[in-house]
């Protein structure tokens, strides 16, 4: 697909982030194999000093690097009030910078990015909001909880699936149940997957599912306030 929208102008460089670092070299081979004219480097900087000048050289098309790797190149630290420690936040400056590079962002393995909390969902969430076309790629969209799910559609398409924030996505799809010992929250699954499968199927030789023509489950009384879905936002044909 990159190949295709580069080849006719329609896109310029692709960040590919990827859970480990073994997962680095799959893309560099699968590049050279499928999409051999394109310029392609697998950049780890965990553990190194990161180097945005890296990311951002126009010679080359794709940047492969890891969720580690971005979380750290795109954090300052920053002091914790009343407590002699600092903690990693995410630089609007760095962020800009990297989001700018690049106007196709994916996300292999994207239940790596399940926890809505956390720094890697925070840093992709920003550079989202400077792409033109994300992916996210997983086999496994979920382990033991369905709330995995929220986050993950969420970078996709800005809340239109799932609801715009994890609370309206627990309300529409959970229901509580009393439980001796602690209180359990468990899936309402017919509400799920009504919504889910309301969403037109693709066709056994398509590879995408164009998010833009998706709506969100959640009423919103002000449809113009909802974020819009990135143009060509998409699942891959082994996605959620």
């Amino acid at each position: 697909l990159f190949a295709n929208r580069h080849a006719f102008g329609f896109a310029r460089r692709m960040l590919v982030l990827v859970p480990n670092v073994v997962n680095l070299a799959t893309w560099e081979i699968e590049c050279a194999k499928h999409a051999p004219h394109l310029r392609v480097r697998a950049v780890d900087v965990s553990g190194t000093a990161a180097r945005l000048d890296i990311f951002a050289d126009t010679e080359l098309d794709v940047v492969v690097s890891t969720y580690q790797g971005i979380t750290q190149l795109c954090c300052e630290k920053e002091a914790v009030p009343d407590k002699k420690r600092n903690r990693w936040v995410p630089s609007p400056r760095m962020l800009k910078k990297l989001g700018r590079a690049f106007d196709t962002l994916v996300l292999d393995e994207s239940t790596a990015l399940k926890n809505a909390e956390g720094l890697p969902f925070r840093i992709v969430r920003q550079l989202r909001k400077h792409t033109t076309f994300l992916y996210a790629l997983t086999g496994t969209p979920f382990n033991k909880s369905p709330i995995d799910l929220w986050s993950q559609f969420f970078l996709i398409d800005g809340g239109h699936t799932l609801g715009e924030t994890i609370g309206l996505f627990q309300h529409a799809f959970f229901r509580k149940k009393q439980a001796v010992a602690q209180g359990q929250i468990t899936m309402r699954q017919d509400g799920l997957l009504g919504s889910v499968g309301a969403h037109p199927a693709p066709a056994e030789d398509e590879h995408v599912v164009d998010a833009g023509e998706r709506r969100s489950t959640v009423s919103n009384d002000n449809d113009d306030a909802a974020p819009r879905p990135h143009r060509g936002h998409g699942l891959g044909q082994h996605g959620l």
